[in-house]
């Protein structure tokens, strides 16, 4: 029997990108008399309404941001400084999108900013097998870290594109646990992450093939052949560090 399958939206991605998607086309806002903005709701509700008919979900959760800071802002304060406002709906608790959400019944998470660990022993405890087939709805190319064989992404901005293990990897070029890496070598302009200096996409990716991860890389920079490359591992930190 094949295993329930829960559907998560990345409610935040999705609002943002309509926010803000009327104003850099030129279009007028949409409000209403009382000055609300409208557009992040309006968008927010046709996409789900699509995804409800279309797959029909048997489990449906939203996840919201919940407002406070998160961990990569407290340790890389330089990261999206000149990222577009955030919308004002981007929360659960906003009469809009997250009214608009609890009005059709359906469960909400807003999870305060998560910490991470600061230990690498992996947990004690035993792997359990997941009782659901996730779906991650997003368009947010971070969210492929999370896939694997029971983990899938759907893209509604690229007309419902699938993504599992494999199509990671083509799309990617590195396997999802490596998409960290992957961005952490190359950089990321959405986020404003730096990256290392002098690594673009493709070394990045030949340099993740050949050491699995920016540890790795950074362990053995005397065996890397590119000065560029090598240069650029002796002025990185490890992430660890």
């Amino acid at each position: 029997m094949p295993p329930k399958r829960l559907f998560l939206i990345d409610a935040f991605g999705f609002i943002f990108r309509a926010y803000h998607a009327r104003a850099r086309s030129g279009a007028p806002p949409m409000r209403t008399n009382a000055g609300l903005s409208t557009e992040a709701v309006y968008i927010f509700n046709n996409m789900v309404r699509k995804l409800a008919k279309q797959y029909a979900p048997p489990y449906i959760a939203a996840v919201f941001e919940s407002g406070e800071p998160s961990h990569r802002l407290e340790e890389f304060p330089s990261t999206r400084p000149t990222a577009p406002k955030r919308p004002p709906t981007s929360s659960s608790r906003s009469p809009t999108c997250g009214g608009l959400w609890t009005r059709c019944a359906f469960p909400c998470s807003n999870t305060p900013a998560s910490k991470p660990t600061t230990s690498s022993a992996p947990s004690p405890a035993a792997p359990r097998p997941r009782a659901f087939e996730v779906v991650v709805v997003s368009s947010d190319k971070d969210m492929l870290q999370l896939v694997d064989e029971r983990v899938s992404m759907l893209n509604p901005a690229k007309d419902d594109e699938w993504y599992d293990p494999a199509k990671v990897k083509v799309f990617m070029g590195v396997r999802p646990d490596q998409v960290t890496d992957l961005l952490a070598l190359k950089g990321d302009a959405v986020d404003n992450i730096p990256g290392a200096p002098g690594i673009g996409d493709k070394g990045a990716k030949d340099l993740i093939e050949r050491f699995g991860n920016v540890e790795e890389a950074i362990a053995h920079a005397a065996e890397v052949e590119r000065k560029a490359y090598a240069k650029a591992f002796r002025t990185t930190p490890s992430r660890s560090a």
